[in-house]
């Protein structure tokens, strides 16, 4: 299962189906938006908008939402602080036959149905389009075919990738403008290659057009975009082609373009920005077709190759090349440039290995199957490769968390990245200790010594959260930072990089933490007043489990590190004197938990389909014993060794209940804990929810952007909960006991494991574990240890 696909346009999902379709390298991403505008959707309007809580937040309603980011690229807002700058979109290539230009409608489709938003097999695979079955957009986009694994796909040819033109379906046609219909317009990304083609017939001036757009962002050509047309026509006709660089956009709102001039160089339409944030963006596109030569058409805003291709029934060709690069003027030699095909082919080649480092199979379960191939794509896709910035919370696919940076770099991205692609995971680590100076600024503004990590960070470390509640006591990101050092350290063997490049950043938290503990008098004890745990609806809070136990752990490691004997000291008695607040066997959320009001969920919470932030206000929220996500579950998800299985069942029959999941972080951790509890019906309902997160287009979806770190909680569902590996924080042997879906045939996935490289196949009953790379390694399955040699298997029944 490797293809998503939109069936049809349909004005009430498509902006969800652009965040799913988001395409992108660590250079650039670009959302799926359609190639020619949608009528009325207006992509510079002014607007202001205001900090809220993103959970419950009403975005703006519209159809379309343009979006190409450059990870690094920020700009400040008037109120919203430092944010990822929407820059000029790219994907301009409009297609004209008898002066009527192909368009898609922003109203409501004419047969007054939703487009079937379905997942189909791919054109490789020889699927006939008549075993399509209806599926509705009420329906989570689901998969129908089985298509083999990565390692045995080969490149697709220019014949097969267009192999589906002859077996178009025609579908119902929108109501004709100028007396065109288009009768089938459907568009597939192919995860294998992240490549997004769309197909459509369109019926105009008495001819039936078959065209054919695909489309890519290089993994290994920095900033390129490809783009192609395919054109074959029921008779001899001429094709005009619009291709351009639109820089008519804006970021939430507002402008961050200081300056932005179109010209023409040579074989290339220009756009050059520069941002408020001083960035500056150089973007240029070149046509090359089947026609004559093209003409320049400049506006203040844009620029664009206007050309002309004869069509008929033989297939005509053009080709779109596109560069967005951040401080590269120097533009290539067009003729050096390889064409589509050739561009493509290294491209799927390299994406083929990065599939072969992470893919999870999941036999006998489709719709999981490709739920999950869905955010490992997008996990492949949003890493920047660099440690200059880290992954935004919406996968550089959206605007609504100003692409900065969170906890969920630490908590949720990390691991996946650990155990796939350690050099990752480590870039991700050194970010942290690269923006050490603006967490240094932060502690500062606050008063403190040290370092205090921001609860959202731009791409220098600096604090921007715009809500005082988050900003000012979400502090357990400080200390998750320290756990993300120790996690990569465990995981990867790499514990130089804790003792050295991180070593620093450790001391630096600490002081600060010395600064921001308290005591009381009359009380031995070290207590954390004024915080907020994972749970965002329970604010300004005493002794928060979570925050108290990570700042424990944070401290215990800086007093391994110190070297001063004072100050040694005085981190592992900071550490000592903390402590989490108990009733019996329950672990307590906080000190107020038994303090707080009963929700009352029955009178409160009427419509389930809503978040319960959206129907209650803040201050019920802050009052009542209501939890957006987990938070001592969490802390019981993240160190499951440290609690028993007492305390965990004792702490699921209290929090659960009160548990709204408004987070997409929420089903993540909860199915972990489910898991072991051996509640696996429990475990079930969560994964089906997060793994929809994105794919349930008919209620928003991707819409603003993916849910990258509900992405990496999928893979930790799978790896660390149906697999049943254990995290590296519990344990230095590689130790896997099983409890997979009773309707999973086999589960198979690489790992990676304190430098060696595994393959696990799970089945029915056995488990094998296969040597890859790297020292041997010891496992241990359901209890039994073995030394597994290199290049050898081992298998436990």
């Amino acid at each position: 299962m490797w293809i998503l696909e939109q069936n049809r346009f349909d004005p009430a999902t498509a902006k969800a189906f652009e965040g799913l379709f988001t395409q992108g390298w660590s250079w650039v991403h670009v959302r799926g938006s359609y190639e020619q505008p949608v009528p009325g959707e207006v992509q510079d309007a002014a607007y202001q908008r205001r900090a809220a809580n993103v959970t419950s937040e009403k975005f703006r309603e519209r159809v379309s939402k343009w979006g190409c980011y450059v990870p690094g690229v920020f700009g400040p807002h008037p109120t919203l602080n430092a944010e990822l700058v929407n820059l000029p979109w790219p994907l301009e290539l409009r297609v004209a036959v008898d002066g009527v230009e192909l368009e898609r409608s922003a109203s409501t489709a004419a047969d007054g149905r939703h487009p079937r938003a379905s997942v189909q097999p791919s054109p490789l695979g020889g699927e006939s389009g008549s075993e399509r079955s209806e599926q509705t957009d009420e329906e989570m986009i689901g998969p129908k075919a089985h298509s083999s694994h990565p390692a045995a796909a080969q490149p697709p040819s220019p014949a097969e990738r267009r192999g589906l033109q002859g077996r178009l379906e025609t579908g119902s046609a929108e109501d004709g403008r100028n007396g065109d219909e288009v009768r089938s317009d459907r568009r597939q990304l192919d995860l294998r290659t992240g490549v997004l083609t769309r197909e459509v017939r369109w019926h105009v001036g008495g001819k039936t057009l078959q065209l054919v757009f695909e489309r890519l962002v290089s993994c290994l050509r920095e900033g390129l975009i490809a783009q192609r047309l395919s054109v074959r026509a029921s008779e001899a006709c001429e094709v005009e082609l619009i291709a351009g660089i639109d820089g008519r956009v804006r970021t939430n709102g507002h402008d961050h373009f200081t300056s932005l001039q179109c010209g023409a160089r040579g074989a290339w339409i220009t756009c050059d920005v520069r941002t408020d944030g001083d960035d500056v963006v150089h973007a240029a596109c070149a046509l090359r077709h089947d026609g004559e030569g093209a003409q320049v058409e400049l506006e203040e805003r844009r620029g664009a190759w206007r050309a002309v291709i004869d069509a008929g029934p033989e297939e005509a060709r053009a080709e779109k090349i596109t560069f967005v690069r951040q401080g590269k003027e120097t533009l290539p030699s067009l003729k050096e440039l390889p064409e589509f095909d050739g561009l493509l082919r290294e491209h799927a080649a390299q994406m083929q290995r990065e599939w072969e480092a992470c893919d999870v199979e999941i036999e006998g379960d489709d719709d999981s199957q490709l739920a999950m191939r869905a955010a490992l794509y997008h996990l492949i896709r949003a890493h920047p490769r660099t440690s200059a910035v880290a992954i935004d919370a919406k996968g550089y696919a959206g605007e609504a968390y100003w692409g900065r940076f969170f906890w969920d770099t630490e908590a949720y991205l990390l691991p996946f990245y650990a155990h796939t692609r350690p050099q990752l995971a480590r870039q991700l680590c050194a970010f942290r200790v690269h923006t050490l100076e603006g967490a240094r600024a932060n502690a500062k503004r606050y008063g403190y010594a040290g370092a205090r990590y921001a609860w959202e960070s731009d791409h220098r470390g600096i604090e921007c959260c715009p809500n005082w509640q988050y900003a000012d006591h979400e502090v357990h990101v400080t200390a998750d930072v320290v756990h993300g050092f120790e996690h990569y350290a465990r995981a990867t063997g790499d514990a130089a990089f804790v003792s050295g490049e991180a070593r620093e950043t450790v001391l630096e938290t600490a002081r600060y933490w010395l600064e921001r503990l308290s005591r009381r008098v009359g009380d031995e004890r070290v207590h954390l007043l004024g915080v907020m745990g994972p749970d965002e609806y329970t604010p300004i809070s005493s002794n928060n489990a979570y925050t108290n136990r990570m700042v424990q752990r944070a401290l215990e490691l800086a007093a391994r590190l110190a070297e001063a004997a004072d100050e040694r000291e005085r981190f592992a008695s900071a550490a000592r004197g903390m402590w989490q607040p108990r009733a019996g066997e329950l672990v307590l959320q906080c000190e107020e938990w038994p303090l707080l009001a009963e929700p009352e969920f029955e009178t409160t919470w009427v419509d389930r389909s809503r978040t319960y932030a959206a129907q209650v206000s803040q201050e019920r929220l802050y009052r009542s014993k209501c939890l957006k996500q987990a938070d001592v579950l969490m802390l019981m998800a993240m160190l499951p060794h440290e609690f028993s299985d007492a305390e965990v069942a004792t702490a699921w029959r209290e929090y659960v209940p009160y548990t709204t999941h408004d987070s997409s972080l929420s089903p993540g951790a909860h199915a972990l804990v489910a898991l072991r509890l051996g509640m696996l019906e429990e475990a079930w309902k969560f994964w089906q929810q997060g793994k929809g997160l994105d794919l349930d287009v008919s209620h928003g979806g991707a819409a603003e952007g993916i849910h990258i770190a509900a992405c990496g909680a999928m893979w930790q569902m799978v790896v660390y909960g149906f697999a049943g590996v254990k995290s590296a924080m519990e344990t230095e042997v590689l130790t896997i006991a099983p409890r997979v879906p009773e309707h999973w045939k086999a589960l198979r996935f690489p790992l990676c494991w304190r430098g060696s490289r595994v393959r696990v196949e799970i089945g029915k009953p056995s488990v094998c574990v296969t040597h890859v790379d790297g020292p041997e390694i010891d496992v241990i399955v359901r209890g039994q240890r073995r030394h597994v040699e290199a290049g050898a298997s081992a298998e436990w029944n």
